[in-house]
């Protein structure tokens, strides 16, 4: 065993894994999904926080930063990795976080107990034996009322993922070095398509896949298609192992995929025969064809605490979020719109109420607004103060919910600003984990910071120009006057259009860029008042 710890050690420190901030396991959504669900979860504010296969720490010091009474180890079996997010948080004092490099094997439960414990991208890449060791862990060291993250490939939808990747291993074993067997490998891909026919089944299954291997970043190719592990699993064979190690399932993530109704009244009027959960989320992984899974564990005594459908008074101690725009009224009815959420998909939402909600939380985003704020609006809307108005209002966010048209929020995180204003302030978690983490003026499309709400925001070269910038003490055209500079200086390109810019068009050019850039910053929760 411990030659193959070396041997995927290795394969890490050669080829480093990007280590950024992944919201779906930020424990303050883990609460908020618990929550929904009928089980009450600790504190993130003052949790103590385990992530196992941390990396170098991108998921887990912005946490950390966010909290500083919270108590936060990540271990990795990659020394480099470690010492690089070690050195991080030296660099941005924090002494709360920690990362230490060890097997997975070896953790116990003289580790001490956690109230969070995170596992992204590591259960389908390790052998049966760490696997068994993950869930091990998330039993003996979860506290009582924590909950566990843990994510993984699955069946159906890796199976013609796998023909991919076994025609990337077998061209790409020619070399040892993990950029030439990459290379090796995106040419066997080349290779096939060129000689396949496109209407064979092979044909197919290279065509929906040329994208991700032609122009996937080299990291992320190098450990999902060339790493000695990945064995991807049904549902059924996660629930059943995690069972077996006195673990309950609680909830996806995101958990609008655990609604039948988002594939259609035909589809939901079928499966309703559907047994138990468990039973439902493997049905609708073959109908997804689902390839990834982000799922929450509890302790198997809890199981019987879970509620699985959404409570009223529940949700309307929650947080909500969203914005909805592009209304397209419904010919010969009144009350009804489809609308397009901040995600990007379009919902139809009917009735007075529902359309009311809709114009409240886009008047308030990014900001979340709590139940009780909602209701208090609607009222003053005109909505009666009743039971029965609280009790509609609960059943149209939940509706929401399941469409995956807003967030929701245990506690109310750090509230933005609706507008940018004149002297545009980002928030400073953001600002000092840029000036930690990216030092240097070379910008590269690699540097990124975290949102309030646990997201990466990737960052253009605009965006890194001007980030360092927004403290409150420069106007925005103080900031369009320091784009300007910077391009007369070579350090970046303007472009507006196809165009390269001069004169006064450039003036115009850098104001509309920073115009853009703040409009992002905002709906990204990033700028404050």
């Amino acid at each position: 065993m411990a030659n193959e710890n070396d041997l995927i050690a290795a394969h890490y420190d050669d080829a480093p894994y990007l280590s950024c901030a992944f919201d779906a396991s930020a424990p303050e959504h883990l609460r908020s999904v618990a929550w929904l669900f009928g089980l009450d979860a600790p504190d993130p504010a003052t949790a103590r926080v385990l992530e196992l296969g941390c990396a170098a720490g991108g998921n887990i010091i912005p946490f950390a930063q966010r909290h500083p009474q919270a108590q936060v180890l990540g271990v990795d079996l990659s020394a480099q990795q470690v010492e690089e997010g070690s050195a991080l948080i030296a660099r941005m004092g924090l002494d709360n976080v920690r990362l230490a490099q060890r097997d997975l094997t070896s953790i116990d439960a003289s580790l001490g107990q956690f109230d969070y414990i995170l596992c992204h991208g590591v259960y389908s890449w390790v052998p049966a034996q760490v696997q068994a060791a993950i869930l091990r862990v998330c039993r003996e060291n979860l506290s009582p009322q924590g909950v566990a993250f843990v994510s993984y490939n699955t069946y159906p939808g890796w199976k013609t993922r796998e023909v991919v990747r076994d025609a990337m291993r077998l061209h790409g074993a020619r070399s040892d070095n993990p950029v030439e067997q990459l290379a090796h490998a995106r040419n066997m891909i080349q290779f096939l398509r060129e000689r396949v026919a496109p209407e064979a089944m092979l044909g197919r299954i290279l065509a929906e896949h040329a994208d991700i291997v032609q122009k996937g970043d080299d990291y992320y190719l190098m450990h999902e298609y060339l790493e000695r592990h990945n064995q991807p699993c049904y549902f059924r064979e996660f629930a059943d192992a995690a069972q077996a190690h006195g673990l309950a399932y609680l909830a996806e993530t995101p958990v609008a995929s655990m609604f039948a109704s988002n594939l259609g009244d035909e589809i939901a009027q079928a499966l309703q025969g559907v047994g138990d959960q468990l039973e439902l989320e493997q049905y609708l992984d073959f109908l997804r064809n689902r390839q990834f899974r982000q799922t929450l564990l509890v302790h198997g005594q809890r199981a019987a605490q879970m509620q699985r459908t959404l409570d009223p008074g529940r949700l309307r101690e929650l947080h909500y979020s969203g914005h909805f725009s592009q209304p397209r009224p419904v010919a010969g009815a009144t009350h009804k719109a489809t609308l397009r959420t901040s995600r990007g998909a379009d919902i139809d939402l009917a009735g007075e109420m529902a359309l009311a909600l809709a114009e409240i939380l886009s008047a308030a985003y990014p900001n979340a607004l709590h139940g009780s704020e909602l209701l208090a609006q609607l009222q003053r809307r005109g909505f009666a103060p009743n039971a029965e108005t609280a009790a509609e209002m609960a059943g149209l966010l939940g509706q929401l919910i399941a469409f995956n048209a807003v967030e929701f929020e245990r506690d109310r995180g750090v509230q933005g600003v609706t507008s940018a204003g004149d002297f545009p302030i980002v928030w400073a978690p953001a600002r000092h984990w840029y000036s930690h983490r990216f030092d240097g003026p070379q910008r590269t499309h690699k540097r990124w910071v975290v949102s309030p709400l646990h997201r990466t925001v990737m960052l253009d070269v605009a965006r890194q120009s001007l980030l360092p910038l927004l403290d409150g003490t420069r106007s925005q055209a103080q900031l369009a006057e320091a784009l300007v500079g910077l391009h007369g200086q070579g350090e970046i390109t303007l472009r507006c259009g196809s165009e390269l810019p001069e004169g006064a068009e450039l003036a115009a050019c850098a104001r509309d860029v920073v115009s853009d850039v703040l409009a992002a910053l905002v709906r990204e929760r990033l700028l404050v008042g």
